[in-house]
Protein backbone atom coordinates (compact mmCIF):
# COMPACT_ATOMS: atom_id res chain seq x y z
CA UNK A 1 0.00 0.00 0.00
CA UNK A 2 1.42 3.36 -0.90
CA UNK A 3 1.72 5.82 1.73
CA UNK A 4 0.18 9.16 0.95
CA UNK A 5 1.24 12.35 2.13
CA UNK A 6 0.32 16.30 1.51
CA UNK A 7 2.49 18.36 -0.48
CA UNK A 8 3.68 21.25 0.87
CA UNK A 9 6.20 23.89 -0.73
CA UNK A 10 6.85 27.28 -0.81
CA UNK A 11 6.64 29.54 -3.98
CA UNK A 12 8.64 32.88 -5.11
CA UNK A 13 6.67 35.02 -2.38
CA UNK A 14 8.21 32.23 0.41
CA UNK A 15 4.10 31.58 0.76
CA UNK A 16 2.84 28.55 2.12
CA UNK A 17 1.19 26.04 -0.37
CA UNK A 18 -0.33 22.94 0.90
CA UNK A 19 -1.42 20.68 -1.76
CA UNK A 20 -3.42 17.56 -0.54
CA UNK A 21 -4.06 14.42 -1.97
CA UNK A 22 -7.29 12.71 -2.28
CA UNK A 23 -7.58 10.04 0.05
CA UNK A 24 -11.04 8.73 -1.14
CA UNK A 25 -11.30 5.51 -2.87
CA UNK A 26 -15.10 5.63 -3.64
CA UNK A 27 -16.36 4.24 -0.30
CA UNK A 28 -16.63 7.89 1.29
CA UNK A 29 -20.52 7.98 0.24
CA UNK A 30 -21.16 4.58 1.40
CA UNK A 31 -19.47 4.84 4.87
CA UNK A 32 -21.49 8.42 5.25
CA UNK A 33 -25.42 6.74 3.98
CA UNK A 34 -24.40 3.49 6.72
CA UNK A 35 -23.47 6.30 9.32
CA UNK A 36 -26.81 8.21 8.79
CA UNK A 37 -28.78 5.03 8.80
CA UNK A 38 -26.64 3.89 11.90
CA UNK A 39 -27.96 6.92 13.68
CA UNK A 40 -31.36 7.16 12.34
CA UNK A 41 -32.35 3.58 14.04
CA UNK A 42 -30.19 4.41 17.00
CA UNK A 43 -32.20 7.86 17.24
CA UNK A 44 -35.79 6.25 16.79
CA UNK A 45 -35.21 3.85 19.27
CA UNK A 46 -34.26 6.07 22.14
CA UNK A 47 -37.03 8.16 21.05
CA UNK A 48 -39.85 5.54 20.22
CA UNK A 49 -39.78 4.84 23.85
CA UNK A 50 -42.83 6.49 24.88
CA UNK A 51 -44.92 4.55 22.25
CA UNK A 52 -43.22 1.01 23.03
CA UNK A 53 -43.99 2.09 26.79
CA UNK A 54 -48.00 2.68 25.64
CA UNK A 55 -47.70 -0.38 23.85
CA UNK A 56 -46.08 -2.45 27.37
CA UNK A 57 -48.61 -0.60 29.18
CA UNK A 58 -52.09 -1.75 27.74
CA UNK A 59 -50.44 -5.43 26.52
CA UNK A 60 -48.93 -6.66 30.16
CA UNK A 61 -51.59 -4.55 32.40
CA UNK A 62 -48.61 -3.66 34.88
CA UNK A 63 -48.57 -0.44 36.33
CA UNK A 64 -46.58 2.67 35.25
CA UNK A 65 -43.53 2.14 37.80
CA UNK A 66 -42.93 -1.15 36.52
CA UNK A 67 -43.09 -0.80 32.53
CA UNK A 68 -41.04 2.12 32.69
CA UNK A 69 -37.98 -0.06 33.83
CA UNK A 70 -38.25 -1.08 30.00
CA UNK A 71 -37.81 2.41 28.31
CA UNK A 72 -35.13 3.33 31.04
CA UNK A 73 -33.14 0.21 30.62
CA UNK A 74 -32.65 0.56 26.97
CA UNK A 75 -31.99 4.37 27.03
CA UNK A 76 -29.04 3.27 29.45
CA UNK A 77 -27.83 0.37 28.36
CA UNK A 78 -27.75 2.24 24.62
CA UNK A 79 -25.92 5.52 26.24
CA UNK A 80 -23.28 3.13 28.04
CA UNK A 81 -22.25 1.06 25.02
CA UNK A 82 -20.24 2.06 21.82
CA UNK A 83 -20.48 -0.10 19.24
CA UNK A 84 -21.20 -2.99 21.22
CA UNK A 85 -18.76 -2.50 23.61
CA UNK A 86 -19.51 -1.31 27.27
CA UNK A 87 -17.93 1.79 27.82
CA UNK A 88 -16.29 2.18 31.24
CA UNK A 89 -15.62 5.59 33.12
CA UNK A 90 -14.90 7.57 35.83
CA UNK A 91 -17.13 9.61 38.01
CA UNK A 92 -15.89 12.56 39.68
CA UNK A 93 -18.58 15.32 41.08
CA UNK A 94 -20.96 14.90 38.14
CA UNK A 95 -18.57 14.55 35.69
CA UNK A 96 -17.17 11.48 33.73
CA UNK A 97 -13.73 10.52 32.80
CA UNK A 98 -12.17 8.23 30.61
CA UNK A 99 -9.78 5.10 31.37
CA UNK A 100 -6.13 6.72 31.50
CA UNK A 101 -7.43 10.08 32.01
CA UNK A 102 -5.83 12.58 34.87
CA UNK A 103 -7.08 15.54 36.02
CA UNK A 104 -6.64 18.00 39.32
CA UNK A 105 -9.26 19.24 41.60
CA UNK A 106 -7.33 23.05 42.76
CA UNK A 107 -10.22 23.15 44.69
CA UNK A 108 -9.70 20.11 47.14
CA UNK A 109 -5.87 20.14 45.87
CA UNK A 110 -6.45 16.91 44.57
CA UNK A 111 -4.72 14.85 41.90
CA UNK A 112 -6.61 12.03 40.24
CA UNK A 113 -6.15 9.05 37.82
CA UNK A 114 -8.78 7.06 36.12
CA UNK A 115 -7.60 3.76 35.79
CA UNK A 116 -9.45 0.54 34.08
CA UNK A 117 -10.21 -0.36 38.04
CA UNK A 118 -11.57 3.13 39.26
CA UNK A 119 -10.45 7.03 40.21
CA UNK A 120 -7.50 7.24 42.47
CA UNK A 121 -6.91 10.22 43.97
CA UNK A 122 -3.92 11.78 45.91
CA UNK A 123 -3.36 15.07 47.78
CA UNK A 124 -1.02 17.80 45.90
CA UNK A 125 0.00 18.54 49.07
CA UNK A 126 0.46 16.71 52.46
CA UNK A 127 -1.26 18.28 55.66
CA UNK A 128 1.76 18.70 58.21
CA UNK A 129 1.29 19.28 61.77
CA UNK A 130 3.86 20.24 64.23
CA UNK A 131 5.10 17.53 66.73
CA UNK A 132 6.52 20.13 69.48
CA UNK A 133 5.49 23.64 70.60
CA UNK A 134 7.41 26.29 67.85
CA UNK A 135 6.46 29.65 66.58
CA UNK A 136 5.91 28.35 63.11
CA UNK A 137 2.40 27.08 61.44
CA UNK A 138 1.80 25.23 58.87
CA UNK A 139 -0.49 26.64 55.92
CA UNK A 140 -1.56 25.71 52.39
CA UNK A 141 -1.79 27.91 49.66
CA UNK A 142 -2.92 27.00 46.46
CA UNK A 143 -2.37 23.23 47.08
CA UNK A 144 1.06 23.99 48.15
CA UNK A 145 2.28 23.48 51.41
CA UNK A 146 4.40 26.25 53.84
CA UNK A 147 5.77 26.70 56.99
CA UNK A 148 5.18 30.31 58.24
CA UNK A 149 5.43 32.29 61.30
CA UNK A 150 2.51 32.48 63.42
CA UNK A 151 3.14 36.04 64.36
CA UNK A 152 3.46 37.17 60.63
CA UNK A 153 1.79 34.79 57.96
CA UNK A 154 3.08 36.92 55.60
CA UNK A 155 7.06 35.86 56.69
CA UNK A 156 8.47 32.03 55.88
CA UNK A 157 10.02 30.49 58.87
CA UNK A 158 13.59 30.36 59.13
CA UNK A 159 14.84 27.08 58.12
CA UNK A 160 16.18 26.39 61.60
CA UNK A 161 13.04 27.18 62.67
CA UNK A 162 11.02 24.40 61.44
CA UNK A 163 10.24 22.49 64.58
CA UNK A 164 9.87 18.51 64.15
CA UNK A 165 6.54 17.44 62.52
CA UNK A 166 4.24 14.82 61.05
CA UNK A 167 2.45 15.24 57.65
CA UNK A 168 -0.49 13.39 55.91
CA UNK A 169 -0.33 12.56 52.15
Amino acid sequence: MQEEKALITLDQEDTLEVEHFDLDKGWAWVVLIACFFALCILGNAQLSVGIIHEVLLERHGACLAVTSWAGALNVALVSLTVHGRTVRFCTYEKRRYLPRSSFKDYDKCLKCNCLRNGLFCSIMAPQCQATEPSICKWVRIGCKGYWVLKSNMDKRCPAKQIPAHSCVI
